[in-house]
């Protein structure tokens, strides 16, 4: 018995270190796995429902009586880890009262989670569920295959355990489309994005003290909105006679969220990278090939070269960005949501009526989510009771789990408003206030909806984060009738998957590389440069990619997903 003990650890630690070799040490997701088959457990469903388990109200999930414990493994992001103890964060100790059901929580650093999850699968020592793993639709195929991960449509678990979230499934076709495997099991429950603060997933925002100082409009138009960063950088709105301030500060990613669509590409939305759809041609398109791309990465060097866009490409963070605008050098940035600047700064800015229409007519929005995701809540095969696991996460896609998920108890860690809205208390949020923490920092004391992809819905007023609140909501407001309902992150199949990582993972990395060097100014672009970067993609496979993409979106559509654009009232 020792000898296997011994031997597996060996066959562990052999796997991680081989993970590092390939630069998946640092991952948040697994990458590879054990081969060794997992002890089956007792994960099937009975011909009946089990008789502890209180079918009659959503909680208590068991009957008074029922001594059942849930093994969960969370991943904590940074301000999770400054904590003492999970049982810090509210809703861990109230929920576990309202189920009935005992949880012991085995906490993970997410810059850990990988190496972790590698060696459990290795070690055949599983939690019964993983949550916030952001585990991707590869490795919930690969692992599932192995007989570590459970189906959740097997017997019809997730109909009849997960009625809130099934029915959601049937409103949202982009969430089966999201998560449904190629041979029809699903792996996970996933984040459902039903706000448009969640969907929108990058936002441009204007300070709207500069634009006033300057006699300047919000932009609608690409060349206005040079204008303004023109503007902006060169006249001196924050009146301090120094030339300290930055037209456009924000990512790489978020330059690519806000600007793309009005050249006319990226018109399927942002989960699958530089694949989007071709109009005329009617098929998938790699949109980094295309004369538009072009274009953009042209216009986008020019805004380097002048000033207009922050140098520090490669370096921006949330604390610098928060930095950058309490400082009043900042005129125009991009990101998700405000919540690295207090209510009084974040009334300072304004945001775009509508996506920016292009020089050649492009008016598309590229920074938008697919409804539905993946990875957020997983049940192993080590599970004794997964119809109770179920149960426990599918309280949080109602308005009531939700609302308790988010913000806790009424009177406890937040207040209902008169508008119909919610806030969380003075003492939750005095950190924030004092200027000392970001609101979503705050918000650790009472949810775990921070850093990580969660079982939950964002359901307006029901979700907490700072995406679905203030400008940032007016924001995606504005800009979701412009926006594609977006292609979902695609399943693939095994033979699929190995073309993705062969094929796709390098043109990306490539394609990243040279865009970054043209736009620095690191590197010319001429026709004799794109033509063999272009030919160079093509050498890489880019062919067969393409056909991977075409039999992936062919499956969402036989899984009930519909092309078209948002409105605002699919989401009221």
């Amino acid at each position: 018995m020792k000898a296997k003990k011994i031997l597996a650890l060996l066959l562990a630690l052999a796997l991680v270190m081989g993970l590092a070799a390939c630069g998946g040490g640092s991952s948040t997701d697994a990458t590879e796995g054990g081969s060794k088959s997992p002890s089956s457990g007792d994960s099937s469903v009975t011909a009946g429902i089990p008789e502890y388990l209180n079918m009659d109200s959503q909680l208590p999930i068991v009957k008074e009586g029922t001594d059942i414990t849930l093994k969960i493994m969370v991943v904590n992001g940074p301000m999770y880890q400054n904590l003492e103890s999970i049982h810090d964060v509210y809703f861990v100790d109230a929920y576990e009262k309202m189920t009935g059901v005992k949880i012991e929580w085995i906490e993970v650093p997410s810059e850990s989670f990988g190496d972790q999850l590698t060696m459990m699968l290795a070690t055949n020592e599983l939690p019964d569920v993983i949550l916030k793993g952001d585990i991707s639709n590869a490795n919930q195929y690969k692992y599932g295959a192995q007989g570590y991960f459970l189906d959740l449509m097997q017997n019809d678990r997730l109909q009849t355990y997960a009625p809130n979230y099934w029915a959601l499934c049937q409103k949202y076709p982009e969430i089966l489309s999201s998560s449904q495997m190629p041979d029809g099991q699903i792996y996970s429950l996933g984040m459902v994005r039903n706000s448009t603060g969640s969907t929108v997933t990058s936002k441009l925002y204007f300070n709207q003290e500069w634009l006033d100082t300057l006699g300047l409009k919000v932009p609608t138009t690409q060349d206005e909105l040079y204008n303004v960063l023109y503007q902006f950088k060169n006249g001196d709105p924050n009146g301090n006679g120094k030339a300290d301030e930055v037209g456009l500060y924000l990512k790489p990613e978020h330059l690519e969220f806000v600007t793309l669509g009005m050249f006319g590409i990226g018109n399927r939305g942002r989960n699958n990278a530089f694949i989007d759809y071709d109009e005329e041609a009617g098929s998938v398109r790699y949109f980094a090939t295309t004369d538009e791309y072009r274009q953009w990465i042209e216009w986008v060097s020019k805004l380097y070269a002048e000033g207009l866009l922050n140098q520090e490409y490669f370096d921006v963070t949330e604390s610098k960005l928060g930095y950058n605008i309490s400082s009043n050098t900042c005129g125009v940035f991009a990101y998700i949501n405000l919540c690295m600047i207090d209510e009084a700064t974040q009334r300072k800015f304004t945001y775009l009526d509508g996506a920016l229409t292009g020089t050649n007519g492009g008016n598309d929005y590229y920074g938008v989510n697919s409804i539905g995701s993946t990875g957020s809540f997983v049940i192993t095969t080590a599970c004794e009771h997964p119809e109770v696991a179920l149960r426990w996460a599918d309280y949080f896609y109602s308005d009531e789990g939700s609302l308790f998920f988010y913000f806790g108890d009424e009177g406890v860690t937040y207040n209902a408003l008169e508008d119909g809205t919610y806030q969380y208390t003075d003492e939750v949020l005095a950190g924030f206030y004092a200027g000392t923490n970001t609101y979503d920092d705050c918000a650790t004391k009472v949810s775990l909806y921070g850093y990580g992809n969660t079982p939950t819905m964002t359901k307006v007023p029901f979700n907490a984060a700072d995406d679905n609140k203030g400008i940032a909501l007016e924001s995606a407001n504005a800009l979701i009738e412009d926006c594609a309902i977006a292609w979902p992150e695609f399943t693939f199949t095994k033979q699929e998957q190995r073309v993705i990582e062969d094929n796709k993972t390098d043109i990306d990395k490539y394609v990243k590389s040279q865009r970054d060097a043209w736009i620095m100014g690191q590197a010319e672009l001429t026709d004799e440069s794109w033509n063999t970067y272009l030919t160079t993609i093509e050498r890489m496979g880019l062919q067969d990619v393409l056909e991977v993409y075409e039999s992936a979106l062919q499956r969402a559509y036989d899984n009930g997903f519909v092309d078209g654009y948002h409105t605002l009232d699919e989401f009221k």
